[in-house]
């Protein structure tokens, strides 16, 4: 058989596993358009796109004509078109390497099986639910979010967990606690579903798919803990949407708008955002007036924070640091602090042929050093990042000496000593450079976020969890790493004792179609997530 029919065997075999392996699992939902609030007669072209794309569980026609281009594709070009069309995300000759490795993680017992080859599965499957034919892309509160929601829902139930959906977009499933405990604890699990626009399939999503496969485990073995496991997916973690909102499931989770003040002023702060929650208590049949929007508002809340124990959150790393160590998992140990600034400099435009080097007020010469010291304040201290992310030359032109520059910045720390003292150095020096330069300077505050340190007790029960998984050595030889990047865990661990796993993703490329996970690790995530709660002791 030749190299390319091989290929293309192997990945129909994989169309075949991902359509049977995600939707005879769901017990009941053998296509997601029983649970849809819509009749297709009643959706408009998008959402008949989005529902009948998770319906049928695979590309159309058209789609499966580009899969197969991507296959017979020998220049990149080709490929990248190809891909694009289908929306897989992973080149063709992985196609049959991941599905391998997750059959053979089936091997280690059905337990793996479950948080193995089913994750892996249930990740494809997540993928095809969105608003753009060809990129993964769930806006908050879309039609692709609500249709993700309830395919979420379904599995958590399949899971033997009882669960809702909320009015901000959240799916919580709850296991209960041994029948013989008394006023039992709970422990929350999760991350969120919402994605980037041309997002990845594991961002966000690991963690809420990995805590669902650690439950399905427990209510395989039959076995009940002394304390319940909430599993939370959270909606709007990205900010992606029109409203301009950000982390509203989280916040929502935590009680931020259970009172009628703070629900009034979210619905009055962020235009659109109250239509949107609208459809929302129409498509669940709930009172759509004003009055049941804001009583949705502040139902919105999860369990008593007096009642949880730990919340956890599993997190592909979005970085490259893992995988450089040869390293499947590592422990968060703070979510960064950050500030974001928005530096003006003023100087004189003038003609570049006529206007002498001793007398310009050149403000693109001030920025470029202003530049140069922020990358170098930012490599002073570990764990520090400074960035210059947009550089912007007012009215430039070649042969103007540039009289206005706006650029921004960006720092970052796990610690907010760090952070503040390297915001202050580039302050003092930024105005160093006005001084000396005769120039008019101007900085803007835009965003100040302080650092979230994770819970060290916890932390030191996952430690205990992966060196016993044979993952690592010891404990003391557990990765710890920070993250520089916002998380859930961030919202959640200013109130509730937290901690988040980073597992190693392939070239540390996230928010990205080319973001990956191996099957392998992520059963490890899984893996380490149970054995933490078989532990555990509240």
């Amino acid at each position: 058989m030749s190299e390319t029919k091989s290929r293309m065997m192997r990945v129909f075999s994989f169309g075949s596993l991902t359509r049977n392996g995600s939707f005879s699992s769901l017990q009941g939902m053998s296509n997601l358009a029983t649970s849809a609030p819509l009749g297709t007669t009643d959706l408009k072209p998008k959402e008949k796109f989005v529902l009948e794309n998770a319906r049928e569980g695979g590309p159309s026609v058209t789609q499966m004509i580009s899969f197969i281009l991507v296959l017979l594709a020998s220049t990149p070009v080709i490929f990248g078109i190809a891909q694009r069309a289908v929306g897989v995300n992973i080149e063709s000759s992985d196609l049959s390497l991941h599905c391998k490795e997750s059959h053979s993680i089936c091997e280690w017992g059905d337990e793996s099986c479950i948080m193995g080859k089913e994750l892996f599965e249930r990740h494809m499957t997540l993928s095809r639910i969105t608003e753009d034919p060809g990129r993964i892309n769930r806006p908050y509160l879309s039609v692709a979010s609500a249709h993700a929601a309830r395919q979420v829902q379904a599995w958590m139930e399949d899971a033997g967990m009882t669960s809702s959906i909320s009015i901000v977009g959240n799916v919580v499933g709850r296991y209960e606690a041994d029948s013989s405990t008394s006023n039992p604890r709970t422990i929350v699990l999760g991350s969120h579903f919402d994605s980037v626009n041309d997002a990845g399939k594991f961002d966000g999503v690991y963690g809420v798919l990995a805590a669902i496969s650690v439950v399905k485990v427990l209510k395989q073995r039959g076995q009940r803990l002394p304390f319940a496991v909430e599993v939370a997916a959270f909606d709007d973690e990205e900010g992606n949407s029109s409203f301009g909102t950000t982390n509203t499931g989280a916040k929502a989770f935590m009680g931020e708008y259970s009172t009628k003040e703070a629900a009034e002023q979210l619905l009055e702060q962020y235009a659109g955002l109250e239509e949107a929650f609208r459809r929302q208590q129409v498509n669940h049949g709930l009172d759509s007036k004003r009055s049941g929007i804001v009583q949705g508002l502040m139902k919105s809340a999860g369990t008593s924070l007096q009642d949880v124990a730990a919340f956890i959150e599993l997190h592909i790393e979005q970085g490259p640091v893992l995988e450089a160590e040869g390293r499947p998992i590592g422990i968060v140990d703070a979510i960064n602090g950050q500030t974001r600034m928005q530096v003006r400099y003023f100087g004189e435009s003038g003609h570049a042929g006529t206007v002498p080097m001793t007398m310009r007020k050149d403000a693109l010469g001030a920025s470029a050093e202003a530049v140069s010291e922020i990358e170098r304040v930012g490599s002073s201290n570990d764990g520090l990042v400074a960035t210059v992310g947009t550089l912007n030359i007012v009215h430039a032109s070649s042969n103007v000496v540039p009289g206005e520059v706006m650029f921004t910045v960006d720092v970052r720390a796990p610690t907010d000593e760090v952070r503040i003292d390297a915001v202050d150095r580039i302050v003092k020096y930024l105005e160093s450079v006005r001084d000396r330069r005769d120039l008019e300077l101007q900085i803007t505050r835009t965003h100040e976020a302080p650092a979230v340190p994770m819970n060290p007790e916890i932390r030191s029960a996952l430690a205990t969890a992966i060196s016993e998984e044979g993952l690592e050595a010891s404990p003391d030889s557990v990765r710890i790493l920070s993250s520089g990047a916002g998380h859930d865990a961030m919202i959640v661990g200013n109130k509730i004792p937290s901690a988040m796993l980073f597992l190693r993703c392939a070239g540390g490329i996230s928010h990205n179609p080319a973001e990956r996970l191996s099957p392998h690790d992520a059963t490890v995530g899984a893996r380490v997530v149970l054995k933490y709660l078989e532990n555990l002791k509240v």
